[in-house]
């Protein structure tokens, strides 16, 4: 425990003060009336109140009085108390076969739907971030509790070329706390993702000291909904790329945006056959004990909205505890005043 005015502890010793003087108040009174009422007149000149009728108010008052004096101070304490620890990085693909109608009015719009609808839900501490991809992924928004910034950037996300599912995974992953300088796999070291952002760091710029390596026990759970139609073309094994999520304690919740045997869009004047494949990301969450979805029905959404937005954890937190206690001190001096009126017919 700590204080933000130590001196104030100066104080304290009153409480004792306090006690000394009441007591010996009580004995001269009780001296005084001794000394010159006449014996048969002392049943009315000294109270035959129960003792416990006197001392427990005063109790409550002297313990009142100590708490204030203790919250003067303005103690901080750190007890553990229930966080919302929930971070979601939302992985949205913006390659070209999202353009496709075969959902109305375009797979990309439709996932543009989910993601909105996923922030208006979920709980305003839940961090969330967004990351689009297409040949590589690029880190939109780092998870954050800004809703604006997040639903501004995703209003102008923009298509792009090819879709590499494992890019998106690597990149999101990265982007959660406590990840960013994960041991990337052999495998995995030649995404785009990588190079667009920050490298693992070896060196603690701030101490000079070696960063030690991330141990996935210690990390808070995390969690990635990823948006796609499921083609993954370019880059490596998006099954590569979910072992890796799951080795650093991060679900996937998969969503399939299309309809089962593709669509054929036109780009530049030319018709391109773009596939539906949402079996790849049925495995890909299945190997993290995510969730899939697919087709993306209200109802099953909801139940991934619910399960994503709040992941509770005690956690050591700061907190100031001189309103707590003074309010204790309130409630006591009341209580003593109270009781001291019912069987007193006084206050103290």
């Amino acid at each position: 425990m700590t204080f933000t005015w130590p001196l104030l502890l100066l104080l304290m010793p009153l409480v004792p003060l306090a006690i000394w003087f009441v007591r010996r108040s009580a004995k001269v009174r009780v001296n005084t009336a001794t000394a010159y009422a006449d014996a048969n007149l002392l049943p009315n000149v000294l109270s035959n109140t129960k003792q416990s009728h006197s001392r427990w108010p005063l109790n409550l008052q002297l313990i009142a009085l100590a708490l204030l004096l203790f919250s003067a101070a303005r103690p901080i304490g750190t007890p553990p108390l229930p966080v919302n620890k929930a971070a979601v990085m939302i992985a949205l693909d913006t390659s070209k076969s999202m353009q496709a109608t075969d959902v109305n009015p375009s797979r990309l719009e439709v996932a543009k739907e989910i993601v909105k609808e996923f922030v208006k839900l979920a709980p305003s501490s839940t961090m969330i971030g967004l990351a689009t991809f297409s040949d590589s992924a690029a880190i939109v928004v780092p998870a954050t509790t800004d809703r604006t910034t997040l639903l501004e950037k995703l209003n102008n996300v923009k298509v792009a070329a090819n879709t590499s599912l494992a890019d998106a995974v690597v990149g999101s992953v990265r982007s959660l706390p406590g990840r960013k300088n994960v041991d990337i796999p052999s495998e995995l070291l030649g995404l785009k993702s990588n190079a667009n952002q920050p490298k693992p760091q070896s060196i603690d710029p701030s101490t000079g000291q070696p960063i030690k390596p991330v141990d996935a026990t210690t990390l808070p759970p995390g969690a990635i909904v990823l948006i796609s139609d499921g083609t993954s073309n370019v880059s490596a094994d998006p099954q590569l790329a979910a072992k890796f999520a799951k080795q650093y304690k991060v679900k996937l919740y998969t969503i399939a945006v299309c309809k089962e045997g593709g669509a054929v869009l036109q780009i530049d004047g030319k018709q391109y056959f773009v596939p539906c494949t949402p079996k790849t990301l049925e495995s890909m969450a299945l190997e993290t004990e995510g969730k899939f979805v697919f087709p993306p029905e209200k109802a099953a959404l909801e139940k991934i909205y619910k399960e994503l937005g709040t992941v509770t954890i005690w956690e050591a937190t700061k907190l100031e505890l001189g309103g707590i206690l003074s309010g204790l001190a309130v409630v006591l001096m009341l209580t003593g005043a109270g009781l001291s009126l019912h069987w007193q017919r006084r206050i103290p």
